[in-house]
């Protein structure tokens, strides 16, 4: 049933634009037409082989320039590969997703609508910010969107120009709601930009509180030994350095009693405790003294890793699928994703 129905909408496609070939509204082909043909395309990718389902958006892409080229007006075809990512992405064809989508990003076509460059340019920004943060269904989603708002503005602006305008309040309001949507883009991709800085100062390398504890007592025993060196009275500053070194063991006894505690519990597929302030750094610092094997096997495996990074690695060792390390975070499935691909990003290849 389904290849039926893929079967009579191509049809009706090439109908439409064999039609269309003979004369019309060429300016309505390139907009409205779109719609259908996304339509099509993403029965195609549900129905057919990965495969089968490229060789026929092929063909169909080729009919639809060649059509609506015939009288020169080179149509973009950003939409169209737009939406082919956006329903890979879906599917979890990331390899797909994002050869379509940056194909999307590089097709440009002339337009005597200078602003919609403008907002294309700031719907590529945010997409390759999504893109880079491993995000690959929103940035397809984003960026498909963001293409039918310039469509949608495309028409808007096209009907101005060619209509009659009688009232001039309603041309001045035509202009403000424009310019409120055009500074409503430039804000949101503005605050998304400052949300990627805030992310970047708050995901930094991994520091191990027990080796910073441990390097500390190094320190002040090497302190101890130069003032015994001395020969001098030094009683005074070598037991307030004995105090310090005690202080510190105490500390280190504690951040190993709440990372077992810790690890145990998470084991079990508990959540991650909520109140515990650095919880993350109490389970690595845990795991990288009672299994030093596995956590220098990480270190070679990747670089400059994230606290929740080790985290989601000491999981996985644990055995907990990708589903329960979400429950345990507390983290959407999204987030879980974001991990992975910043992970794979940070793998050294051998």
């Amino acid at each position: 049933m389904r290849k039926i129905l893929v079967l009579l909408s191509i049809t009706y496609i090439v109908i439409s634009l064999a039609s269309c070939r003979r004369g019309g509204d060429d300016f309505a082909i390139r907009q409205t037409q779109k719609d259908s043909l996304c339509a099509v395309f993403n029965c195609i990718i549900d129905s057919d082989s990965t495969l089968n389902a490229d060789k026929k958006i092929a063909a169909i892409m080729q009919e639809f320039y060649q059509t609506t080229n015939s009288h020169g007006k080179h149509p973009s075809l950003k939409r169209l590969k737009a939406s082919i990512a956006r329903k890979y992405a879906s599917k979890g064809d990331t390899i797909r997703a994002l050869r379509y989508l940056r194909s999307s990003m590089k097709d440009t076509v002339p337009t005597i609508f200078g602003i919609m460059k403008d907002i294309d340019s700031k719907g590529i920004n945010v997409a390759n910010i999504l893109i880079r943060k491993g995000d690959y269904v929103n940035a397809t989603k984003t960026y498909y969107d963001n293409l039918g708002t310039c469509d949608s503005m495309a028409i808007t602006i096209n009907n101005y120009l060619n209509a009659e305008i009688e009232h001039s309040e309603t041309v001045f309001i035509g202009i403000i709601l424009f310019v409120a949507l055009l500074l409503i883009i430039v804000y949101a991709a503005h605050q998304y930009e400052k949300y990627r800085e805030d992310q970047q100062k708050y995901e930094k390398e991994y520091e191990s509180v027990t080796s910073s504890l441990h390097n500390s007592i190094d320190n002040y025993e090497q302190m101890i030994t130069e003032l015994q060196a001395t020969q001098s009275d030094s009683k005074r500053e070598t037991d307030l350095l004995h105090r310090q070194i005690d202080n510190i063991q105490t500390q280190l006894m504690e951040r190993m009693q709440t990372g077992r505690s810790l690890y145990a519990s998470l084991k079990e597929g508990n959540r991650m405790p909520y109140d515990l302030k650095n919880a993350d750094s109490y389970l690595i610092d845990y795991v990288m003294l009672f299994y030093p094997d596995k956590y220098k096997e990480w270190q070679g495996e990747y670089e400059k890793l994230t606290p929740r990074a080790y985290t989601y690695l000491i999981l996985s060792d644990m055995g907990h699928d990708d589903n329960k390390i979400q429950e345990i975070l507390s983290v959407s499935a999204s987030t879980v994703r974001s991990i992975k691909s910043r992970l794979n990003a940070k793998r050294i290849s051998s």
